[in-house]
């Protein structure tokens, strides 16, 4: 029982270090810093609960409670499929709540030190 929590919290982190890697490639690539200004003025006019509940909860941490349940059946067949769903909903939502926070504030404090570095 040990042995599979702490593969459960391996996989959790590591699937959680892949999409860091992933946003700060995407965040990275887009075209400029002014349009980056634009996308997220317009973002953070919809408001913190809104990003968090998309870019958190539906970007995030539904994807990974579904990563993370298949990965789980596919290693460990005898799992049980029901404490299994509730098990990685608790953690992806969790973890989506925690993502969308972290990306909000990281997003604001770079918005506003460009803003009162430049305007």
């Amino acid at each position: 029982m040990a042995d599979t929590n702490l593969l459960r919290f391996g996989l959790v982190v590591g699937i959680f270090f892949i999409l860091m890697i992933i946003y700060i490639v995407f965040k990275k690539t887009q075209k400029s810093q002014d349009s980056r200004l634009k996308k997220w003025e317009e973002t953070r006019e919809k408001g913190i609960d809104r990003f968090i509940m998309v870019r958190g909860v539906l970007l995030t941490g539904i994807p990974s409670m579904v990563l993370l349940i298949l990965l789980t059946q596919l290693m460990n067949p005898e799992s049980n499929l029901i404490v299994d769903i509730i098990y990685y909903s608790i953690i992806g939502l969790a973890a989506g709540i925690g993502w969308g926070y972290f990306v909000w504030w990281s997003s604001e404090i770079s918005y506003k030190n460009w803003k009162g570095n430049f305007h």
